[in-house]
C-alpha cells in the first residue's frame, strides 16, 4: 500500500511540473496556457438605470473567432451579457442609441448578409431588416439627432436619392419637368423683303459684288 502511495505521489508530482513548464513555455511564446479572448468595449450609455455597451471579442473558445455582444451593467457589479433571441453570433455592429423608452442596436448575425435594428424595450424588442451598413448607420444618425427610424419604403426612397449618379439625377429631372426647345424655323430668302439685294441709288439697278470686291461701271 506504501508503494501505491510514493508512485502516486510521483506522478502528481511530475505531472505539476509538467504543467508548469508548458505554461512557462507558453508565456515566453507571448500566450497561455489557457487562452482568453482578446476584448474591447465600445462607448457607452445610459438607459433604464442601467449602463449598455458593445464588446468585440477575438478569440477564445476558438481561435480566430470575432463575436460582438451587448453588455448591460447595474452600479458595481460585473457587466453582463444581453442576449436576444433568435441571433447567435454577432459579427458587425453599431451603436448603442439611448432614447426615452428604447435602446437602438444594429447588427449583422453570422448566418445574414443583411442587418437588423433592434428596438430594445423594458419589455422585449422588435427588430427591421436593413440592406447593408450603409442603411443601418443612416437611421442610427437619425436617432442620434431625433429623428425617428424611417420605414422601409421611406429608406428605399431616400437612399436612391443618396446613391444616384448625378447625370440619371439630372436626366430625371429633364424628363420630369422640362423638354428641349425647338429650333428656330429659318426664314426664306425669296419671300423675306430684308435679305432682297439693295439696288444703287445712282444707277437704280441692283449692285453686284464678287470675292475681290465691288464692280463699277466704267465712265
Amino acid at each position: 500500500m506504501g508503494q501505491v502511495a510514493l508512485g502516486f505521489r510521483s506522478l502528481f508530482i511530475r505531472l505539476a511540473i509538467f504543467v508548469v513548464m508548458a505554461a512557462l513555455l507558453a508565456w515566453t511564446l507571448g500566450g497561455t496556457l489557457f487562452p482568453r479572448a482578446e476584448i474591447a468595449d465600445g462607448p457607452a450609455v445610459r438607459w433604464n438605470d442601467a449602463t449598455w455597451r458593445l464588446r468585440l471579442s477575438l478569440g477564445g473558445e476558438r481561435r480566430g473567432l470575432l463575436r460582438w455582444s451587448l453588455l448591460r451593467q447595474e452600479g458595481e457589479r460585473d457587466a453582463e451579457e444581453w442576449p436576444l433571441a433568435g441571433f447567435e453570433r454577432w459579427v458587425e455592429a453599431s451603436g448603442p442609441v439611448a432614447l426615452d423608452d428604447r435602446l437602438y442596436i444594429a447588427f449583422r448575425d453570422h448566418s445574414a448578409s443583411a442587418w437588423t435594428l433592434a428596438a430594445i424595450t423594458a419589455t422585449g424588442f422588435d427588430t427591421v431588416a436593413l440592406p447593408d451598413r450603409l442603411e443601418a448607420e443612416r437611421q442610427l444618425a437619425r436617432l442620434r439627432n431625433g429623428l425617428p427610424p424611417q420605414s422601409p419604403a421611406d429608406a428605399a426612397a431616400a437612399r436612391d436619392a443618396v446613391l444616384m449618379a448625378p447625370s440619371e439625377r439630372k436626366a430625371g429631372e429633364d424628363a420630369g419637368g422640362h423638354s428641349e426647345a425647338s429650333p428656330a424655323p429659318q426664314s426664306d430668302p425669296k419671300s423675306d423683303p430684308k435679305s432682297a439685294p439693295k439696288s444703287d441709288p445712282r444707277t437704280d439697278t441692283p449692285s453686284e459684288t464678287t470675292s475681290g470686291g465691288a464692280l463699277h461701271a466704267e465712265h
